[in-house]
């Protein structure tokens, strides 16, 4: 049987007696539990990356929003930027009908302290995408690309 926690943060802000700029927190966590059904699977996608050889693509949108989403008649495609992780820290699955991407580091030195990075994202699949032909790449620069071909 599996479970997800899910968690919520309320903040609720009162103005203080001695400013009006200052305020006061009230934080309250309310934890839910949510049990997922027996019949979900789960399977993980294989990560492939060509950091030797730049694969050349359709030159990326800096401008754009930082995930794109393209859904076809022919393909489904996730693009997003994930340069600040490495391959072995990036995990593609496919869980029921959703597709769950996860990446996280531990902290890191950097120039001005420590730095910890996680990113999850989950989209619900369409019907008839054909989750046996899904793959996901991370290019050199850090752009990692899932995609699956439609169903027939």
């Amino acid at each position: 049987m599996k479970y997800f926690l899910f968690f919520a943060l309320h903040v609720t802000t009162l103005p203080s007696f001695h400013s009006s700029f200052q305020f006061i927190f009230s934080l309250q966590i309310s934890f839910v539990i949510v049990r997922l059904l027996d019949r979900m699977e789960e399977k993980v996608v294989e990560l492939t990356h060509n950091w030797s050889a730049e694969q050349w693509d359709w030159p990326l949108q800096h401008n754009d929003e930082v995930i794109k989403v393209t859904n076809t008649n022919d393909k489904f495609e996730v693009g997003l930027d994930a340069s600040f992780f490495t391959p072995k820290e990036i995990e593609v699955k496919v869980a029921g009908d959703n597709l769950v991407i996860h990446c996280r580091h531990e902290s890191r030195a950097e120039h001005y302290g420590e730095i910890k990075r996680e990113i999850s994202r989950t989209y619900k699949l369409p019907s008839d995408v054909d989750t046996k032909t899904l793959t996901s790449n991370l290019t050199k620069r850090g752009h990692l690309v899932i995609a699956a071909k439609k169903k027939a």
